[in-house]
């Protein structure tokens, strides 16, 4: 064949666009060869810029070299070709400005010691983004736009840790985990072309461990790859997702979520999902700092300390034996002395968790921030281990057949579940109650059970309650009409496959009449049952040592207690777990300053059971159009429980005062208090949102007349995978939509506005 091949010269069609490559082959017909040639096979290698450790090459002639790094691919297709007039021959086009050139270099070079490649041939309808995120893939990345550019987001292992999240920063409630359910692959095929057997399709497969005869086997295209080392490494990857990163962990953070991103290394301390032993500090000095209280420290524990700026600080014990102490020694110091306030900043805004040497602290991989809103970001992590980035080891890979082998052991399959976590009770607007919980993380878990009973009895048994539902609850919220208005000791427990209980989680609950769904606002600070009271807020006075009510309860103590020898409010007993230096015989509550979120006229009402309080209670409101002037606004006195005051305040605030009686310690279990309004409904649908005002990824809602809008509901139409949406604001109503590259776009939408005329 190669002796009958003529090369020679021709002059290109008149029709061939500047920046087209033609290439012709003529073949002299013999005895051997007649007829034309069905196919033509060529290799050929795109040149690039390149990264060279310090810049990226020139975009000419001279810079352009042939690569297949995945970043260099990537950056590449991003800018686009163009020909000699201008006009985008192939990629996305997009100018210089938008492109993250320091990000793309350092992937570039990961790249490189990882051996990643892309070797693609873009013959289908795929759009661009879908295109950039195939690349991105071939060098275990995602497009990223957290720069403000187009840059990426890639696993590397050796990432530093950005940030660590304590209960400090989360808020309360919103800490969820998530684990995959559903059927698993015991067998993974990974498919691709192989350059190496004369560019081929080819398979590796991997077997799950314990796995002889795989029942369900998953495939992957691994589009780009033509490498086996590399299809290997990314076969092994995928199998290990499913060993190591079958738990999600969600939680909300206020303003301070703006500064973690996608594809940041994190420490996440929160009792949910790790151990440890955290609080503030109140003084010391750097090699001792004094932190909020005792505790027990054994020998090979460390703590981790975050300065008021956000650095960690990781150091050990300096004493040789365990310790009680509220001044460790620590074998590093802190980088600055935490009695030395710097831009106000003192003591209590460091944090410090303690770790025993078995439990080291969590790492977590971020693969979602959503901002809700200036104040709410919500997160997503998945975790971050040694063992799944192993799992790309190819050191031990032999050359035929899979290698991939991890033990993976199933304990406690006879043990009852774990208790559920953030039991919350919510009442909408139209006064359902909805039902919010995190299962416990065991794998054989069934479902849960609600119960409830009237709140005489706090310490009734399980038994004895009253069945909220038929059958187990699989997922959470859940909502319902029941029970009815009252005040309710509430009861949860889980339940696994082989009927095995939990110890159940309680709270108190004051429930308003399901007729009161009319409310805009509706709020029910109470305590709850096994856990800190949930009032918010400012509090004088002093709290529940056993955290059962807001003040200790009646039944506890009486004021003859105090007639004991000795015996003082700072030196009662009752206090010694809780904060005993401020018990008073009374407390005054009052609740932060809320933002309705417009000025309208209101009627406030509440309700306080007498059941609930012994001695005298008083309660007020205030309201104002701005938050400054609410400070000085006039409260107002409520009388008889349930009477209504009405008040023109975009701005609210509450408050509660308590005093005791002539001889016993008085209490406050719960309180409600609502603003009642009617909500109504303004509909758009089947709408383009290029058609309302403001830029791509951020339109403005026409507010149909509400002056107050409370809930906003978005349905996209026709959109691809990945697409989302949030809200940048409610009043007015802004909407951002994202498409699955995280990049602003409009869509076609159903949305549906509640609020106030």
């Amino acid at each position: 064949f190669a002796r009958n091949m003529v090369s020679r010269r021709r002059a290109l069609p008149s029709w061939t666009s500047t920046g087209d490559t033609r290439l012709a082959v003529e073949v002299r017909a013999s005895g051997q060869l007649s007829g034309r040639l069905e196919r033509l096979s060529a290799v050929v290698s795109q040149k690039v810029p390149v990264w060279t450790g310090t810049a990226w090459t020139a975009d000419d002639a001279a810079g352009r070299r042939p690569s297949s790094n995945p970043a260099a691919v990537f950056r590449a297709f991003a800018r686009g070709w163009r020909d000699a007039g201008g006009r985008l021959l192939a990629g996305s086009g997009r100018p210089a400005a938008e492109i993250d050139d320091a990000v793309l270099g350092r992937w570039h070079a990961w790249c490189e010691t990882r051996g990643a490649t892309c070797d693609l041939v873009v013959d289908g309808s795929a759009g661009p983004e879908e295109i950039e995120a195939t690349i991105a893939r071939r060098g275990q990345a995602s497009p990223s736009w957290a720069t403000g550019k187009l840059g990426a987001v890639w696993e590397d292992p050796a990432a530093p840790v950005a940030a660590s999240i304590t209960p400090a920063r989360v808020l309360a409630g919103s800490v969820a985990v998530r684990w995959t359910s559903g059927e698993v692959a015991e067998e993974i095929v990974a498919r691709y072309i192989d350059a190496e057997d004369g560019w081929k399709r080819s398979e590796y497969r991997a077997l799950m461990p314990g796995v002889a005869e795989p029942a369900y086997t998953a495939t992957v295209e691994l589009t780009g790859a033509t490498r086996r080392a590399q299809a290997v490494r990314e076969c092994h990857l995928q199998a290990a997702r499913q060993l190591y990163r079958r738990r999600r962990v969600s939680w909300a953070m206020g303003r301070d979520g703006a500064t973690v991103a996608r594809g940041d290394i994190v420490y996440l301390s929160h009792d949910l999902v790790s151990g440890g032993v955290t609080g503030r500090l109140a003084g010391g000095t750097a090699a001792a700092p004094r932190l909020d209280r005792a505790v027990s420290i054994a020998v090979g524990s460390h703590f981790l300390f975050e300065a008021p700026d956000g650095t960690l600080h990781r150091s050990g014990f300096a004493e040789s034996a365990a310790a009680d102490t509220d001044t460790p020694a620590l074998a590093d110091p802190l980088p600055a002395d935490p009695s030395t306030r710097v831009e106000g900043a003192g003591p209590e805004d460091w944090t410090w968790r303690l770790y025993s040497a078995a439990t080291p602290p969590l790492k977590m991989r971020i693969v979602d921030v959503s901002p809700r809103s200036a104040e709410r970001f919500e997160i997503v992590a998945i975790d971050e281990s040694a063992q799944y980035h192993a799992a790309a080891d190819l050191s031990a890979v032999a050359p035929t057949g899979p290698a991939f082998r991890l033990r993976y052991e199933i304990g406690g399959a006879l043990a009852a579940p774990g208790t559920p976590a953030n039991f919350l009770i919510d009442v909408l607007p139209d006064g359902t109650r909805r039902f919010r919980w995190t299962p416990p993380p065991d794998i054989d878990l069934a479902g849960v059970e609600i119960r409830y009973a009237e709140d005489r009895v706090r310490a009734i048994p399980w038994d004895s309650m009253t069945p909220l539902h038929r059958g187990l609850l699989t997922s959470s919220p859940w909502e319902t009409f029941e029970p009815s208005a009252g005040s309710w000791v509430i009861a949860m427990r889980a339940v696994d496959t082989g009927g095995r209980t939990s110890p159940d989680t309680r709270i108190v609950a004051v429930l308003p009449d399901q007729r009161a769904g009319s409310a805009a606002l509706f709020r029910t600070p109470s305590a709850a049952l096994g856990g800190r009271p949930a009032w918010t807020g400012t509090i004088v006075g002093v709290l529940s040592d056993d955290a059962a009510v807001a003040i200790e309860a009646a039944a506890d103590h009486t004021w003859a207690d105090l007639a004991t020898a000795g015996t003082t409010w700072a030196t009662w007993d009752s206090w010694a777990t809780g904060p005993g230096s401020g018990a008073a015989p009374h407390v005054r509550w009052t609740s932060e300053a809320i933002d309705i979120g417009a000025t309208v006229t209101w009627s406030v009402a509440y309700d306080a059971p007498a059941a609930s309080t012994t001695g005298t209670t008083v309660l007020r409101f205030r309201g104002a159009a701005s938050k400054t002037a609410l400070a000085a606004a006039t409260w107002h006195t409520l009388g008889a429980a349930g009477a209504p005051l009405t008040l023109t305040a975009r701005w609210v605030q509450v408050e509660v005062t308590a005093a005791a009686g002539t001889s016993a310690v008085s209490r406050l279990d719960h309180l409600s208090w609502w603003l009642p309004a009617p909500i109504v409904e303004t509909k758009y649908l089947d709408i383009d949102t290029a058609t309302w005002q403001g830029g791509v990824g951020n339109r403005l809602v026409p507010p149909g007349g509400l002056r107050l809008v409370t809930d906003i509901l978005v349905a996209l139409q026709s959109v691809g995978p990945g697409w989302s949406w949030d809200i940048a604001a409610k009043n007015p109503p802004r909407l951002r939509i994202w498409n699955a590259a995280r990049q602003p776009r409009d869509a076609t939408v159903d949305v549906v506005l509640r609020g106030l005329k």
